[in-house]
């Protein structure tokens, strides 16, 4: 019984960690997107990717190795989507310049192009809730019999001690007969 008991613990014990690092990691990259969006924002025609935009970049990488190892593929090829996204979010940023001496054509260009680079940048916005939406049940997967199952216990728990204390326990205090 004692091993049995042990053995629910530790099983607990290992879906709880891999809960925790499913999330952390889910967080993780969550920010790491959040930061490329924030470097494509700020890249323009002309202007060397800083440093901050690379280190981005690779961070979102070393994230990606780990949401292979953690999540089923279809997280991973949803990653694969996310990076392609950016690339074009990012290009399309780069192409965009401001006329010097707008014109009707060069304001239609403009505006087209503007048109463009807000549809890539929904398009990641998209691919991130998607990214959640496909994460979410792997990082639930942990807690829900828990949490939910915990009063329901503990109600359970109190039912049956009050049971016991109503029936039995008269019958524990019950003294014996003296003896004359």
């Amino acid at each position: 019984m004692f091993a049995a008991i042990q053995a629910v613990v530790a099983l607990r014990k290992l879906r709880f960690d891999l809960f925790a690092r499913r999330f952390e990691t889910w967080d993780a990259t969550n920010d790491a997107i959040e930061a490329l969006r924030d470097v494509c924002r700020k890249l323009r025609i002309g202007t060397p990717e800083d440093s901050d935009g690379g280190e981005a970049r690779r961070q979102f990488i070393r994230l990606r190795r780990q949401l292979r190892l953690l999540f089923p593929p279809e997280v991973d090829a949803c990653c694969e989507r996310i990076q392609l996204a950016f690339q074009e979010y990012a290009t399309l940023g780069m192409m965009m310049e401001r006329p010097a001496a707008p014109s009707d054509q060069t304001a239609k260009v403009y505006i087209a192009q503007f048109g463009e680079y807000t549809q890539a940048l929904d398009k990641t916005y998209r691919l991130q809730t998607e990214l959640l939406i496909l994460a979410t049940p792997y990082m639930k997967q942990y807690g829900w019999l828990e949490i939910y199952g915990t009063p329901f216990a503990r109600g359970v728990d109190g039912y049956v001690r009050a049971f016991i204390d109503k029936k039995f326990l008269p019958l524990r205090h019950r003294q014996p007969p003296e003896q004359p």
